[in-house]
């Protein structure tokens, strides 16, 4: 088993937006095209670490934690998409990086999606993994959204709800997990209920993607708790033309349980 240490926020770099401070991770292959890497919903730049070696050879990985994630500062509101896809485009204008791509997992990807939308200059290509263009009213959604709402400091890394909101249907490195579990406790309650409420206002993505014209990979598990089958058929229908990848047996986070599959289908794309 890899022996991933404790999440430290010190390894990171900063740069200023306005008054905002946002952490990010540069592997610094300046002679590589740049690719974005963009996390979800209470994750951070390190929930990409076991995708990345699989990449590295090929591109400059550049991985940004959001505003109230991991290392970046977190203010009490400014998460909507709006909001989330112009700290991107600062956040790359601040590096000197005009066209790139990139690659969003679930709440990062309707963040890639709406700077694509905003921005099309700015994306070469990209790839949406675990994404959707609807939110239904469905008895996981329901679920999700009461658990949230319920949330109370401090959140235990080992509680039944985020042991869930971490697991995988396959195998995937306990340290790891274990990790990623306790970089989301160290979120707080108001941040967890302030980013579910502003950035997963989904009721306009479907305007929102029809406006996209990056070459897009659709990206998911079908096994996915989170974005089942009604939530990847509105996407479809929505980017009709993306093209569609569907991981037999795999969940919300493939690129946890099958990275190297998931890099070769990445770069295949980019490339």
């Amino acid at each position: 088993m890899t022996n991933y240490p404790p999440f430290r926020l010190g390894e990171r770099k900063h740069v200023m937006i306005g008054d905002l401070a946002l952490a990010y991770l540069d592997d610094e292959a300046w002679h590589l095209e740049p690719v974005i890497l963009v996390h979800g919903f209470t994750d951070s730049a390190n929930t990409w670490d076991l995708l990345v070696p699989w990449l590295a050879e090929h591109r400059r990985i550049i991985r940004l934690d959001l505003r109230g994630h991991g290392g970046s500062m977190r203010p009490d509101s400014g998460y909507d998409l709006d909001s989330l896809a112009g700290d991107l485009i600062r956040f790359t204008a601040a590096l000197g990086i005009g066209q790139a791509d990139y690659v969003g997992h679930s709440l990062g990807s309707l963040v890639v999606a709406r700077l694509a939308a905003l921005a099309p200059e700015r994306v070469r290509a990209m790839v949406l993994i675990s994404s959707t263009a609807s939110v239904d009213d469905s008895a996981t959604m329901r679920v999700l959204h009461d658990s949230i709402a319920g949330l109370r400091d401090p959140i235990d890394p080992e509680s039944e709800f985020l042991r869930g909101w971490c697991n995988s249907p396959t195998p995937v490195d306990v340290g790891f997990v274990a990790r990623e579990r306790q970089m989301a406790a160290q979120m707080p309650a108001r941040l967890w209920q302030t980013i579910l409420r502003e950035a997963l206002d989904l009721g306009d993505l479907d305007r929102n993607f029809a406006q996209v014209t990056a070459p897009s990979l659709l990206l998911w598990g079908d096994a996915d708790a989170i974005f089942d089958q009604p939530h990847r058929d509105s996407l479809i229908r929505a980017m009709p033309h993306g093209k569609v990848r569907i991981y037999a047996g795999l969940g919300h986070n493939p690129f946890w349980e099958q990275p190297q599959r998931v890099a070769a289908d990445i770069l295949d794309h980019l490339q």
